[in-house]
């Protein structure tokens, strides 16, 4: 138990990220236009990951990156995909919530990948929490414009990329800044040794 009374659930972590893994680029939220879904794609080639575009990505349903089942199927179709080690939410803005009741968390769970995004996202990583499944709440891809790849790349430097280490790519921290997960905190490099 904690100091707010708590019990800490034990979370099992996805793991580790290294080198020339794919990062899938999904949108279950917002639409994200093709010149910026490029963007973040070359940010993540010039990072030494392998982006994932899913067909489809760039589909638009109103203001949503098309309807819920579109976004739902390409969420699980990531989960079901052994290629894909994270996916990565390319905005936020509103509909991940309209989405839990589609995916797969048999899937999911089988394979946990790294959910990664915030704002409408933390829809996504109250899922993964209740499934058990550490995710990691951090900028969506199209939050940062050049300093993108700069931010992939640290973050994989040495391929100990794991929760901390692509946490360093939500905060842009340095390796060296722990991280608050539940009652323990662990840096980067231990998170990336005890996921790998």
């Amino acid at each position: 138990m904690n100091a707010q009374g708590m019990t800490a659930v034990p979370r099992r972590r996805p793991r580790g990220l290294r080198p020339g893994d794919g990062i899938a680029l999904v949108a279950p939220a917002r639409f994200a236009p093709e010149e910026r879904i490029a963007e973040a794609a070359e940010a993540i080639r010039a990072a030494g990951f392998t982006p994932i575009l899913p067909p489809g990505l760039s589909a638009r349903h109103h203001s949503f990156g098309g309807t819920d089942a579109h976004r739902a199927h390409v969420l699980n179709t990531c989960f079901r995909d052994p290629a894909v080690r994270a996916v990565w939410a390319l905005r936020g803005g509103y509909g991940s919530a309209r989405l839990l009741p589609l995916l797969d968390a048999a899937a999911f769970q089988a394979d946990p990948k790294w959910i990664m995004g915030f704002s409408d996202i933390t829809a996504l990583h109250a899922w993964a929490d209740r499934l058990g499944v550490a995710s990691l709440h951090a900028p969506v891809a199209l939050t940062h414009r050049g300093e993108l790849g700069e931010m992939v790349a640290a973050a994989g430097a040495a391929g100990d990329v794991a929760a901390g280490a692509a946490g360093d790519i939500a905060a842009g921290a340095a390796r060296d800044k722990r991280w608050e997960m539940g009652d323990a905190a662990a840096s980067p490099r231990e998170m990336g040794d005890a996921a790998a």
